[in-house]
């Protein structure tokens, strides 16, 4: 049986748009805020459109090899990931960052 979903994070930043971007335009950034599995860039780290990064997920008994072929990109907006060559339990992995800016309500 295949399992078909979607999967929504948000998160709340009370920092500037142009920050929060700048941070996320690099993996080695992206490693620092994931606390599982630990994992590593191996290769560059620029997040553009029609790069791939290159990381390595390790869960201690195993490492696992995963690389992300950004597909969409647009400045201060939002970037999408599409997994290579998917892992087991994955017969596809889209991931999407959104970025917007929010309005402080008292």
């Amino acid at each position: 049986m295949k399992w078909k979903g979607t999967f929504t994070y948000q998160t709340v930043l009370m920092q500037p748009l142009e920050q929060v971007w700048d941070f996320f335009q690099s993996a080695e950034n992206l490693v620092t805020i994931t606390s599982f599995p630990k994992t590593t860039v191996k290769g560059p780290s620029g997040v553009a459109v029609g790069k791939t990064i290159q990381l390595e997920l390790n869960f201690g008994l195993w490492k696992i090899p995963w690389g992300s072929y950004i597909s969409e990109w647009k400045e201060q907006e939002g970037f999408e990931d599409i997994l290579i060559d998917p892992i087991f339990p994955f017969h596809s992995w889209k991931h999407r960052h959104q970025f917007a800016s929010k309005s402080v309500r008292e």
